[in-house]
């Protein structure tokens, strides 16, 4: 109900060098796993833009960072600072 699909989330995560796996949807909600080394990273990407996640933080300070962006904001990834150099 966040207005994301799961395809569109691990796309955007993996513009990130985000890998998920382990997918699946129960009710209303899905569910993934990710590295342990990038769960602080993919989990203050989804706040900063706004997608919605339920249980406990990773990082107690990312519900905070997320809040302090507009909605919908992304920090420039990697494969965008490549694009504008070509």
């Amino acid at each position: 109900e966040c207005g994301w699909a799961g395809s569109e989330i691990e796309a955007y995560l993996k513009k990130y060098g985000v890998v998920i796996w382990g997918r699946r949807a129960t009710g209303s909600e899905l569910h993934f796993s990710v590295k342990e080394r990038q769960a602080n990273w993919a989990e203050y990407l989804l706040l900063r833009r706004g997608i919605p996640l339920n249980g406990r933080t990773f990082n107690e300070n990312n519900p905070e960072y997320g809040r302090l962006h507009a909605p919908g904001d992304a920090p420039p990834a990697w494969a965008d600072k490549q694009k504008h150099r070509r």
